[in-house]
Parts: C-alpha cells; structure tokens; sequence
C-alpha cells in the first residue's frame, strides 16, 4: 500500500509540472510507454525489484484507479484535484532535512517560496501547506507575510487569494500566533480590496469563508475600519 502510494505521489508530480510546461504537448496525460518507463526509474530508484512492474501497472488501474484511460493509450488522474493533492504530498513528504552545518536546499520552506509564488501551483500550495505540522506553521505564516510584500508580487492579486485561502483551509489554526500573523498581513487596507477584485483565473464560485478562529474576527474589524474611514 505505501509503495502505491509513494508512485502516485511521484507519477503526480511527473504530470503536474509536464502540463505546466506543455512539454510534449503535455496537458496532464502520459503515455502508457512513458508511464511504465517512469515505474521502473522509481522502482530502481528505491531499489524494489523491478518484476512487480506489471503487477503495480495493474494494480493501480484495476484496484485503486486514481489513474484513468479517458484516451486509449494514456492515463491521467480521474480528476486534477487528485494529482494536485498527490504532487502535494511529494514535494513534503520527499523534502530534506537541513540540520545545521549540514545545510541542503530544497527543504519545505524552499519549496514553499518556489511554489508559491506561482498560480499555477495555487491548489497544490494549498494541499502542500495542509501537511505541515505544529512546530512549522510559524515559519509558514512569516513567509506567507513575506509574499503579501514581495517586490514584485505585491501588486498583484496573488499573495492576498493564497494567504486567504490558506486561513480559510484551516492551515494555521493550531496555532493562533500564526494565525494572527497571517490575518494582521491580509489586514492591509490593499490586501483586503485586493480580495474583492474579480479575477478569471481564480475560480469564481469559490467562497472564502474564514473562520473567527481562523482570522476571521480580524479581517471583519479591519473591513469595517476602512469601510469608516
């Protein structure tokens, strides 16, 4: 069952950035040539023995069938949320650790920063944030504060859409210092008419509701403020 899961993870993330960059006319299906080509890179990666190939082929398309032939020969996720939350996972579950003096990049925070930063990437920043644990949502909710005034983002919509939905995901509510970190950010006068700006891009139909615990009360006070002053 893990081994299934860990090639989802991995396949998802495969998926998501090839649509990403349309390589190969890339649109988040893959070729059953290349997706078996793919099973057998990670099952000599992690060192399994590669005669489970057509058994782990099978078993994800006959039993778990998270995976999908809507055109003969290439498979997909049943639906993009899937392979969002899966390419998720991979990217936390796979980050390394960074002890000191032993410095690596790519850690959760990089990934985070990487991710971020891209709407195209809004929804798996989403799942991505969602796993983080406790003792790690402090540094999240800072760098969430440093996206609503980076240079060349805080124009935009972006940062303000991300930090909201994160709040209304529940993502900080362990830890209401995070919490309060994330909503005083978003509590900018420009952050906030920033959220009432309709966009295209974002779904439409999405409604932001967050919670009081979750920043809500806070949110609410500050519209007011502005709405008086």
């Amino acid at each position: 069952i893990d081994l299934l899961k860990d090639i989802h993870k991995y396949v998802a993330w495969i998926l998501h950035t090839s649509a990403e960059v349309g390589r190969k006319g890339a649109t988040g299906r893959i070729q059953q040539d290349e997706l078996l080509r793919i099973l057998r890179e990670y099952l000599e990666h992690e060192r399994h023995p590669t005669d489970i190939i057509d058994e782990v082929f099978n078993t994800m398309l006959e039993r778990v069938m998270m995976l999908v032939s809507r055109i003969e020969g290439t498979y997909e996720f049943e639906v993009q949320p899937l392979r969002e939350y899966f390419a998720a996972r991979w990217l936390y579950d796979t980050a390394p650790y960074s002890p000191a003096g032993q410095e690596r990049k790519g850690t959760k925070p990089d990934r985070f920063d990487a991710i971020a930063r891209n709407p195209y990437w809004l929804n798996v920043t989403r799942f991505f944030c969602g796993c983080f644990s406790k003792g790690e949502l402090l540094d999240l909710a800072e760098r969430v504060r440093q996206l609503l005034h980076d240079d060349q983002l805080k124009e935009t919509r972006h940062p303000a859409i991300l930090a909201a939905m994160l709040l209304a995901d529940w993502v900080f509510a362990q830890t209401p210092r995070a919490v309060t970190e994330v909503a005083t950010g978003l509590s900018h006068p420009n952050a906030l008419r920033k959220l009432l700006t309709v966009s295209s891009f974002y779904d439409p139909d999405e409604n932001l509701q967050i919670h009081t615990m979750c920043g809500g009360a806070t949110l609410v006070a500050s519209a007011f403020e502005i709405a008086k002053a």
